[in-house]
């Protein structure tokens, strides 16, 4: 599947920092998207939905901030010059996020993401990622604000 190229073997060395990424993103940075996208799972009024989703996007934020720091050790990706799964699967959530907002905030980022656009195996998923973003917040805005069920 030509997957070899996108995550490091056992026995390689970038194998460590790699999985921490992986498991960072999933277990910090993908949850409070969750909160994100469905605060109703996670607020026990509904009128508490939106300060919800302000939370978790001013959580995620703070947790790119532990990326883009990571980046200005290792750069440009998270695996230094080593392409990796690791930084399209960060991608994918700035997509969702606010993307704009992010790079402004954190340039590196901002740059991981604009060299993945030139990867070959990476910006038809992105350009795909932006597209439902967009539709998402189309839909938001469509039911002024209201939480998707």
């Amino acid at each position: 599947h030509g997957l070899a190229v996108l995550a490091p073997q056992v026995n390689e060395l970038d194998r460590g920092p790699f999985l921490s990424a992986i498991l960072y993103i999933a277990g910090e940075i993908q949850s409070e998207m969750k909160r994100d996208h469905f605060p109703n799972r996670f607020s026990l009024r509904p009128e508490d939905a939106l300060r919800m989703q302000e939370q978790a996007k001013l959580g995620v934020l703070s947790r790119l901030g532990t990326m883009n720091e990571r980046l200005s050790r290792s750069g440009p990706y998270l695996l230094g010059p080593r392409f990796s799964f690791a930084d399209f699967y960060l991608c994918f959530w700035i997509a969702y996020l606010d993307r704009p907002l992010v790079c402004q905030r954190y340039p590196l980022l901002g740059r991981l993401y604009e060299l993945l656009r030139f990867q070959p195996r990476a910006r038809d998923h992105l350009e795909e990622t932006e597209r439902a973003a967009a539709a998402y917040l189309a839909m938001l805005k469509e039911h002024g604000g209201a939480v998707i069920k």
